[in-house]
């Protein structure tokens, strides 16, 4: 510590050491840094798979939908009501 309490820190060694030190640390952090972004890498892919699951599913549930007997009579109900006139959908 210095007279006005600040702290110091003293290195006893040679430059090359440090600079070895420097990039030991920097290399440390940068492999953390490495390990989160895949950890979140798979989680966004396992995330992705899950909404292409559902995707899947649901287009499987709207074609089911549209080849039931319902839908071929709601659709035939909606022509007749465009060629009448009943409604401005097209």
């Amino acid at each position: 510590f210095t007279r006005e309490g600040e702290e110091r820190i003293l290195f006893l060694g040679t430059l090359d050491s440090l600079n070895g030190h420097v990039a030991r640390e920097k290399a440390r952090a940068l492999e953390q840094h490495l390990a989160v972004q895949s950890q979140e890498l798979a989680s966004v892919r396992h995330d992705l798979g899950v909404v292409a699951h559902q995707r899947a599913e649901l287009t499987a549930q709207i074609e089911a939908m549209r080849r039931s007997r319902f839908w071929k009579v709601r659709e035939a109900w909606f022509s007749v009501k465009r060629k009448v006139g009943l409604t401005d959908e097209t």
